[in-house]
C-alpha cells in the first residue's frame, strides 16, 4: 500500500477512529473489505468485486443449489449456498463476479498503539530528524497518515474515553484525570464502549497498559488483561505476546488496546538507550534561557530515548505478529493520547503542542476499504 496524507484536520479524530472500528467489524456494517483472491465456488473459480460484504477466504468451497462451475460461467446469481463449514450465506452471490460470504472470511484484527505524552513533533513521520521511531516510520511507509488530527482534549483519560466511546468529553462526561472512584458520576458508562461492541462481535479483546474507568476493564468489554499502566512495557510485555500465541490458535479475531505509559515521565529508559541519543544535537528554542540550556538538552535526550523505548516495544509485538502468522489480517492503527513538549505549551493547554495527534493507520495489502 501507498502512503496517503490526508492534510485535512480532523476535529473529530477518536470519533473517527471508533467508527472505523465499529464499521469494519459490527455485522451488517456498510462498510465491507475485500480480499485480492479467488475462490473456488463448486470447483469453478470465481473473482470476486466488493459490494460491502467481506468474501470468502480463498480455497474454501461451497455446495449447495446453484452452486456449479456451469453456472458460474454462465455468470447467474446464486441466491443462497452453504460453506464448507456448514454456515449459510443468504447474500446474492454472483458467480464469475463476486463470490461472498460474510460468516466464512475472518474478520480483521486491530492493534491500537496509543503513545502517552507524546510530542507529534519528535515522529520521524512528521519530519523530526531525531531517529527515534524507526518501527512507526516503516508502518508510515505502507500506511494512511492523518498529520493534523486533534485530540479531544490535551490530558490522558479523558482522550482515552473518547477513543473507548466515540464520544467527546462533553457527551461522556469525562473532562480530566479525576479518579473514576472517587467520582463515580464522571465515569465512562458500563456497556458505552467501542470494546464492548468488539467483544459481542466475536473478538477477544486485549488490554495493556492504561486504563482509567471504573469498575474495571472486564466491564467495558475486556476479556484479557496483561500488565497494568507501571509493568506494560516498562517492565514487560509477555502478555502481549502470550496473546498473540494464544491468538493464532483462537478461532475468534482480536482487538488489542496497547497504551503504555510512554513516553510519559519518568523518562528512565536504560542507559544503553540513553546512549543512543548522547550526542544527538537538540535544537533549543530562542525563548529557553542561556542558564536552562544545558537541562534542556539534557531533558530532551532522556525525552527521546523514552520514544525509541515505546518504538522497540511496538518493534517486538511486530515480529511476533508476523512470527504467529497474523500480520497479513491485522490492521494497525498509531496515535498520540495527548501532546507533550519540553519548552512549550503543551500538556494541559489548548496549544497544537498539547492537541496534535497524527493518526496512521495500516491495512494489510490484501484487505482494502
Amino acid at each position: 500500500m501507498t502512503h496517503i496524507h490526508y492534510e485535512k484536520v480532523f476535529h473529530t479524530s477518536f470519533a473517527v477512529i471508533a467508527l472505523i472500528l465499529i464499521l469494519l467489524t459490527i455485522p451488517n456494517s456498510s462498510l465491507g473489505l475485500k480480499i485480492q483472491s479467488h475462490v473456488n465456488i463448486g470447483g469453478a473459480i470465481c473473482s470476486e468485486t466488493d459490494q460491502g460484504n467481506n468474501p470468502l477466504i480463498s480455497g474454501q468451497t461451497c455446495s449447495g443449489e446453484g452452486c456449479s462451475q456451469d453456472r458460474c460461467e454462465s455468470n447467474k446469481i446464486l441466491k443462497e449456498y452453504f460453506c464448507s463449514d456448514g454456515q449459510k450465506s443468504y447474500q446474492n452471490i454472483t458467480c464469475g463476479g463476486s463470490c461472498y460470504d460474510k460468516a466464512c472470511h475472518p474478520k480483521p484484527n486491530f492493534i491500537v498503539f496509543i503513545a502517552d505524552d507524546m510530542d507529534y513533533g519528535h515522529l520521524g513521520v512528521m519530519g523530526s530528524p531525531y531517529g527515534a521511531t524507526p518501527v512507526l516510520d516503516e508502518i508510515a511507509s505502507q500506511a494512511n497518515i492523518f498529520p493534523n488530527a486533534q485530540s479531544t482534549m490535551s490530558v490522558c483519560r479523558p482522550v482515552l474515553a473518547s477513543l473507548a466511546s466515540g464520544k467527546f468529553p462533553n457527551e461522556n462526561y469525562i473532562f480530566h484525570n479525576y479518579s473514576p472512584v472517587a467520582t463515580p458520576n464522571q465515569s465512562l458508562l458500563v456497556g458505552d464502549s467501542i470494546i464492548d461492541n468488539l467483544r459481542d462481535a466475536g473478538y477477544d479483546t486485549y488490554l495493556g497498559g492504561k486504563w482509567w474507568e471504573a469498575p474495571g476493564p472486564t466491564a467495558y468489554g475486556f476479556t484479557h488483561l496483561g500488565e497494568g499502566t507501571s509493568e506494560f512495557v516498562r517492565v514487560t510485555q509477555q502478555s502481549a505476546f502470550d496473546f498473540l500465541n494464544y491468538s493464532a490458535t483462537s478461532e475468534k479475531p482480536f482487538f488489542m488496546w496497547y497504551a503504555p505509559s510512554l513516553p510519559h515521565i519518568l523518562h528512565d529508559a536504560s542507559p544503553e538507550m540513553q546512549a543512543i541519543f548522547a550526542n544527538t544535537q537538540i535544537e533549543v528554542p530562542a525563548w529557553v534561557p542561556a542558564e536552562d540550556t544545558e537541562q534542556f538538552i539534557i531533558d530532551q535526550r532522556k525525552f527521546l530515548a523514552n520514544i525509541y523505548r515505546l518504538d522497540v516495544g511496538m518493534g517486538e509485538v511486530l515480529n511476533q505478529l508476523e512470527q504467529t502468522g497474523q500480520a497479513d489480517n491485522t490492521i494497525l492503527i498509531y496515535l498520540l493520547d495527548n501532546g507533550f513538549a519540553y519548552g512549550y505549551m503543551s500538556k494541559y493547554g489548548m496549544t497544537e503542542k498539547g492537541l496534535r495527534s497524527p493518526i496512521v493507520v495500516k491495512i494489510p495489502n490484501q484487505l482494502e476499504y
